[in-house]
């Protein structure tokens, strides 16, 4: 989700809080589908997960919010963590089998002051991900997802009225790290993410706030020809619908 909005301490800018602080819940649908598919000796599956549920949690923290420089004011660092409660998928033979699904970014944003009568801010971001699927006993012809690599984003929010703020932002993912897919069932290859998410903080009280949103991500593979000729496709896309609430606390 993207950083938080107005009401910082005395003397910083609105939207840069020392501290800001988010602890909730996620639903998510995910989708692994392939391209280019053609005769194979294996068998490649694809997978699809209706619901996807788990915990939510985010730390923001801008140590120079009080500093009397404007340029450093915005400058933040962030973590953001979730993962899946009670997972399961289903076997070719009906076994249900434990699922683990977890999703880490740390990284450094930096957030403008208030521009224009919405009080705009625009707060571009760089970042570690890393984005894991397991399921164990692992099911052959359905590989696990283990990517990590760098996050680029821009997130941006506005003020809608004196309690509600709109949130959006997108992100561009280069996965350096594909393994399973890419670097097990397939000889090489690449794969890269597009993000996008758009939401609402309403605030409750003092300094705790309500945030929904909802987020689009799409990873794509392109796929290096497996010249044993056990598995055939050109490309694959693992793609995650999810909405998450959080309650905000800002100091």
């Amino acid at each position: 989700s993207p950083p938080g909005p107005a009401a910082g301490p005395e003397g910083a800018p609105a939207g840069a809080p020392l501290l800001a602080a988010e602890v909730g819940a996620f639903l998510a649908q995910r989708r692994l589908s392939y391209g280019g598919v053609a005769g194979m000796s294996g068998t490649l599956y694809a997978s699809e997960a209706r619901s996807i549920a788990g915990l939510q949690l985010r730390l923001e923290a801008f140590p120079a919010a009080r500093a009397g420089s404007p340029a450093l004011r915005g400058a933040g660092l962030l973590l953001d963590y979730a993962t899946a409660i009670g997972l399961k998928t289903t076997a070719p033979s009906g076994e249900q089998r434990a699922t683990r699904f977890s999703r880490l970014e740390a990284g450094a944003t930096w957030r403008t002051p208030p521009l224009g009568a919405l009080g705009l801010v625009l707060a571009p971001r760089l970042s570690y991900l890393a984005q894991r699927l397991t399921v164990r006993p692992a099911i052959a012809g359905l590989p696990d997802a283990d990517l990590s690599g760098l996050r680029l984003g821009l997130d941006a929010e506005a003020r809608a009225g004196a309690r509600v703020t709109l949130l959006a932002g997108a992100g561009w993912v280069s996965w350096r790290s594909a393994r399973e897919l890419v670097e097990g069932y397939f000889p090489g290859g690449r794969a890269w993410a597009l993000e996008l998410t758009a939401g609402l903080d309403v605030t409750l009280w003092g300094p705790l706030s309500l945030r929904v949103a909802g987020a689009y991500a799409s990873t794509r593979y392109g796929l290096t020809a497996d010249p044993s000729g056990t598995y055939a496709a050109t490309s694959a896309e693992d793609r995650l619908l999810s909405a998450r609430a959080t309650v905000r606390a800002r100091y």
